[in-house]
């Protein structure tokens, strides 16, 4: 007898939002994981609207198991077997892979299916919810929709948009000041997301992106999350009103405090007019110089080979790579990067903590218009 697929059965639960062109329809057996989702992507989701016809370019089925309710046996993709083996951790033939396993998420496994430009991916990931005391357990699962973005969302949404329309991806934060775009580009913990704010807050900028900036060389297209910030961050900044507003999601899904931006405070792309490389000189010499347009390329490319969430999309990508390539992709993301920097003036931010923020915002807008 063959396996049922646990699949083969629509879920009741769903949700729907464009971000950059690409409409996203998720689906769940888990009522939670799908009311989390629209509090994380904000100013994309769509009403529920029965009478939607459109077809989604990525349907993203997700089943949420305990490892209680978790059978190896029921809840597997069946007929896997007939696929090739294309490594100890995926099997793929023709519009079909599986990949068994992910680098730095633990029990979740992916099939993917591809119809021209239709993305359909099924998802079981296992949790230990069930294992947590009840006090423990609402911030573990928090903790866990939180990491699942990534996955479920974000990386689906970044493989489309380089697969089909050739955009490349950076770690960094993004503000829109007089029509143009200000990157801000550096590992985590540099003050990307506290000097993006600090522009908003200080030089009547615009938010584009928290920590993922997608380009083709010449714009910056905001892939929106919410904005992370610590205790520290907020005593710098003093007031946020009429530009963030606190999310419903309790801190403890990133330890720290996450807001929203106010749409009004919103764009989604814009053309790059500079790009900024932040960081803290042990001497506090405060200050900005320019950076050679192929220096920063080399900085770029090590900060997102840096950033966890840029190298796991590459293990993300790469592995539909495996079957479906993007030919040229990988070029591509050097010659765009440089085209964007030799396009845009390119400086190095030596922050000097004891100067404030305004410092920091005099420095970057007197620099960048």
């Amino acid at each position: 007898m063959s396996q049922q697929d646990p699949f083969d059965k629509p879920f009741d639960a769903s949700v729907s939002f464009v971000i950059q062109g690409v409409h996203l329809k998720l689906s769940s057996n888990d009522g939670e994981l799908v009311d989390y989702v629209p509090e994380h992507v904000h100013p994309y989701t769509l009403p529920p609207l029965p009478s939607r016809t459109e077809t989604p370019q990525i349907e993203v089925n997700v089943l949420w198991l305990s490892e209680d309710e978790f059978d190896k046996e029921v809840h597997r993709f069946p007929g896997i077997e007939r696929l090739d083996k294309l490594g100890k951790r995926s099997r793929g033939c023709g519009n079909e892979l599986v990949c068994l396993e992910f680098v730095n998420v633990k029990r979740l496994q992916m099939r993917f299916r591809l119809d021209g430009e239709r993305l359909i991916i099924d998802a079981i990931q296992r949790h230990t919810a069930s294992r947590k005391s009840e006090k423990k357990r609402a911030s573990y699962l928090l903790r866990e929709f939180f990491r699942g973005m990534m996955h479920f969302v974000y990386y689906p949404v970044a493989w489309h948009l380089e697969h089909f329309r050739g955009l490349s991806l950076l770690h960094a934060s993004a503000v829109e000041i007089d029509g143009r775009a200000v990157v801000i580009a550096g590992v985590g913990g540099v003050g990307k997301s506290t000097t993006s704010v600090a522009l908003l807050a200080k030089a009547g900028a615009n938010f584009i992106s928290e920590s993922l900036v997608a380009h083709d060389g010449t714009h910056a297209y905001g892939l929106y999350e919410p904005i992370r910030m610590g205790d520290e961050s907020l005593e710098l900044l003093g007031s946020t009103n009429g530009f963030l507003c606190e999310t419903r999601i309790d801190g403890s899904a990133k330890k720290k405090n996450l807001f929203h931006v106010d749409p009004s405070h919103l764009v989604t792309r814009a053309p790059v007019g500079a790009v900024f490389i932040p960081s803290f000189p042990a001497d506090a010499t405060g200050g900005v110089s320019p950076v050679p347009p192929d220096t920063c390329v080399d900085r770029i490319l090590s900060i997102n080979g840096q950033s966890r969430k840029i190298t796991d999309y590459y293990w993300f990508a790469s592995a539909l790579g495996l079957l479906w390539p993007s030919p040229g992709c990988g070029a591509a993301r050097v010659t765009q990067l440089q085209s964007l920097l030799e396009h845009s003036r390119t400086f190095e931010l030596r922050i000097d903590k004891t100067a404030g923020l305004d410092a920091v915002v005099d420095a970057i807008v007197n620099h960048s218009r």
